[in-house]
């Protein structure tokens, strides 16, 4: 059997790929203050991305398995959902499927993602702060969702 790579899987590889090429970049002794900047507010960025993953997780078992099938693309069982009280394996599908479109659209979404590692750009990456922080730590949907479950 054959697994394939989720987008959320994808884009947490890419957040890991790019926290290496940061550290790397920023052990040159050439850049400039703002480059170091640059480099400094992505990875604030990246932590802001990977503590929020982190508190969802520590809310509860149900919602730390819930976060770590999503991120991992892993299978909903039916000895989870006896574990952590979901009424059927459906609803324990249905409810991951809903976690895993809010993170894709939300913490970790592709094009924030890519954007981030593709931009030099003190006033781009600000940008991007501004989008995570609107569309994550202010989004009630989001929030409203994690709270439920």
């Amino acid at each position: 059997m054959s697994t394939t790579k989720t987008q959320i899987a994808t884009n947490l590889e890419t957040l890991n790929d790019g926290v290496a090429q940061i550290w790397i970049q920023l052990s040159s002794s050439s850049l400039t203050d703002e480059e170091r900047q640059v480099f400094l507010l992505k990875l604030s960025i990246v932590k802001m991305i990977f503590d929020f993953l982190k508190a969802m997780k520590d809310i509860s078992e149900k919602q730390a398995t819930l976060v770590t099938l999503c991120m991992r693309g892993g299978r909903c069982t039916s000895k989870d959902m006896r574990e952590l009280g979901f009424r059927t394996l459906d609803h324990m599908r249905y409810v991951r499927n809903q976690m895993e479109t809010l993170l894709e659209a939300t913490v970790l979404n592709t094009d924030q993602v890519n954007r981030l590692f593709e931009t030099n750009s003190l006033a781009e990456v600000m940008e991007i702060k501004n989008w995570y922080v609107t569309n994550v730590l202010q989004n009630k949907q989001l929030l409203r969702f994690i709270a439920q479950n």
